[in-house]
């Protein structure tokens, strides 16, 4: 057995055998061209490694015949520094770099980051964020299933439920959508290894669509609220949810489809539960007995 030992970015910079010595070291470039290949005592065997190089800078592939890196949406060439494909991520307007150089490599600071998916670096740390909370809370049912003896599963379940159930009943419209995206999320991928991971994730769609949904009820009501306004917002917080779900997913990776129309249906609950209570409370148009203003003069007429 040979163990991969790896730095901050997640580059393998040694590997080890089954007692702990090294047996292989490899020497990179700040953008990850492989300068030498050494043994365990030192010596440079580039020309004959114990172990060919594979999983190697960042953690992704190496192509030996190519000298490039693998990072799965498009290939990397360590030698200028730059991808050979275009990103397929948009870019953010408020960074240049992201949008005007589509071959660009981590923003040029690649002692600092990583973009393991060859998707930008923003979708990565986005997706690393999501990573960690659901590691953190895996590791955290782990814990308590070994040291109760109940199983994970149902301990999976409860922390799931519980976190859901506590969005929704507290969070407000947008924590009502994470919640809801927590628990279907979560209880859809139960029996895998970590159900966080795609729990969390549609937790960020429910948000983001509840949040549409929470202003299409305020156009609705400006709209001229009743049931007119409770309508209109729930069209179109499930128009905007759909889309927005879609988008969202995309990014962290989910079945784009199924983030839409999960995010659609949080948008049309939210513009329909909004428009109504904004309807209730007094948020409609109404004549009531509020006094008339003559725009002539200014003058206020009492009804």
């Amino acid at each position: 057995f040979f163990y991969f030992i790896k730095d901050g970015l997640g580059t393998i910079t040694d590997i080890a055998d089954e007692n702990g010595f090294r047996v292989q070291h490899y020497v990179y470039s700040a953008f990850g061209k492989l300068l030498a290949i050494k043994d365990g005592g030192g010596i440079d065997v580039t020309a004959a490694p114990v172990i060919a190089p594979y999983f190697t800078y960042t953690g992704r592939e190496f192509d030996s015949e190519s000298g490039m890196y693998y990072y799965r949406a498009r290939y990397y060439s360590p030698e200028i520094g730059r991808f050979i494909q275009v990103d397929p991520d948009s870019g953010f307007r408020s960074n240049s770099l992201t949008h005007i150089n589509k071959y660009i490599y981590v923003l040029n600071n690649p002692i600092l980051l990583a973009d393991p998916s060859g998707y930008g670096f923003f979708k990565d740390a986005g997706n690393w964020t999501f990573d960690t909370t659901a590691n953190i809370l895996n590791e955290s049912s782990r814990f308590i299933s070994k040291t109760t003896g109940i199983d994970k599963r149902i301990v999976d379940t409860m922390i799931i439920a519980g976190g859901g159930v506590a969005l929704v009943a507290f969070g407000g419209p947008i924590g009502a959508g994470a919640g809801l995206g927590l628990i279907y999320g979560g209880f859809t991928t139960l029996d895998s290894s970590n159900p966080y991971s795609t729990g969390v994730r549609f937790a960020a769609v429910g948000a983001a669509a509840a949040a549409v949904g929470v202003a299409a009820a305020q156009i609705g009501t400006a709209a001229g609220g009743g049931a007119f306004g409770a309508g209109a917002g729930a069209g179109i917080g499930a128009v905007g949810g759909y889309i927005t779900g879609g988008i969202v997913g995309e990014y962290l990776d989910l079945d784009r489809s199924e983030a839409a129309l999960f995010g659609g249906l949080v948008g049309f609950g939210a513009g329909l539960g909004g428009g109504t209570k904004n309807s209730s409370s007094g948020g409609t148009k109404s004549s009531g007995s509020r006094n008339k203003i003559d725009w002539a003069d200014g003058r206020v007429i009492p009804r």
